[in-house]
């Protein structure tokens, strides 16, 4: 990653925490932001509020801390969508502005308002994000959609479904073709937001998380037989995780087929780089630091094992009752050449042509790519 965007990204991560306090320290009241219904004397109030921070936006030393202002009401529960409404209509000339700047420091604030505020209008702006040749705009929408989506778990949605919908189906598009780890982790946390057990958008949670499924899946795939980085990796697991866990709140959920086809695709994976010596091994007997040089690397790539199985074992369980856990990660922690054969032989018998995975669930016969 860049250098300029690598700066960019972590100023951002650095100042997502709201202030809780700022609006009233401005001059807005707190419980505006709670009202259902807003008079006109209360919207110029707001537009006052908005109209005092709007001349600092525009300033690079003086944005985040205007920013921190205008957002900062939003950082309680129960924010109605009128306010929402409203707060977006009087910033949004300004933060269309920030966006379309050319300025990335001024973008990223444009669209963190843009993702804070969530509202159909709001997050209209966040589509061409993820379409930027800039990784740090990418990033930054990719956010902007997570937090839009958080913001439907605390509050009454002013994010309508057929929005969230396209703003999913945008995300796993941008997601299958970004080169970028640190992008698509935050794509991946982003649909996964969508599928948050809170949420309140009427069927979203299930389609985010078969979307996770989808947009993952691929990913494992197209790694190939190399080594991926340890960011793409642990973005896998991320999603792993978060299926997983799923479970236990949702015995037989909608997307249980689709994890599973999932879990397969990371074994997959393994099963590749394996087979195309990507990872070290050897024999039996060697020195100790060799051995744990070994195991240091293969580290990264047996969480992601671990958490395939795990998702496996839970499934198992959910469905028939069966869990028959299988110890690929535990053996393959040995990094000896036999073990590894052996591990193979039997990750082939769980997903290859005739695995017994296809028989349990419903996966397609080819779906994975073992060479």
């Amino acid at each position: 990653m860049p250098k300029t965007a690598s700066a960019i990204l972590l100023a951002f991560a650095l100042s997502t925490a709201a202030v809780q306090h700022h609006a009233m320290a401005q001059g807005l009241p707190t419980a505006l932001a709670t009202t259902p219904v807003l008079s006109d004397a209360q919207k110029a109030e707001l537009n006052d509020f908005v109209a005092k921070q709007k001349p600092l936006l525009s300033d690079r030393d003086k944005v985040k801390s205007a920013r921190d202002a205008i957002l900062a009401p939003l950082a309680q529960t129960n924010v109605s969508a009128t306010f929402r409404s409203e707060l977006w209509k009087a910033v949004s000339d300004s933060a269309k502005g920030l966006i379309a700047s050319g300025d990335e420091v001024l973008a990223v604030n444009g669209y963190r308002l843009a993702g804070e505020i969530a509202t159909d209008s709001s997050v209209e702006t966040l589509f061409a994000g993820l379409k930027s040749d800039k990784v740090a705009i990418r990033y930054v929408a990719a956010f902007g959609i997570r937090r839009a989506f958080e913001a439907t778990t605390a509050n009454a949605p002013a994010l309508g479904r057929d929005k969230a919908v396209d703003l999913l189906r945008a995300l796993a598009a941008a997601a299958g073709t970004e080169k970028d780890a640190h992008c698509f982790d935050a794509m991946i946390q982003a649909i996964a937001a969508g599928g948050s057990e809170r949420q309140q958008i009427e069927g979203l949670r299930p389609q985010a998380l078969r979307t996770l499924c989808a947009v993952a899946g691929k990913k494992a795939g197209d790694l190939g037989t190399k080594l991926a980085d340890s960011t793409s990796l642990e973005a896998l697991i991320r999603a792993q995780t978060i299926l997983r866990d799923s479970f236990a709140k949702e015995q037989s959920p909608a997307w249980l087929d689709d994890a599973v086809t999932l879990a397969g695709d990371s074994l997959a994976y393994i099963y590749r780089i394996i087979k195309a010596g990507e990872l070290a091994s050897g024999k039996p007997g060697a020195p100790a630091d060799v051995v744990e040089a070994r195991r240091a690397a293969r580290r990264v790539p047996l969480a992601l094992v671990a958490a395939a199985e795990s998702t496996i074992t839970l499934a198992r369980q959910a469905k028939s009752g069966n869990a028959n856990p299988t110890s690929f990660a535990d053996l393959l922690r040995r990094a000896e050449v036999d073990v590894d054969a052996n591990v193979l032989t039997d990750i082939e018998g769980l997903i290859g042509q005739n695995g017994a995975l296809k028989s349990e669930f419903k996966i397609a016969a080819d779906r994975f790519k073992l060479n």
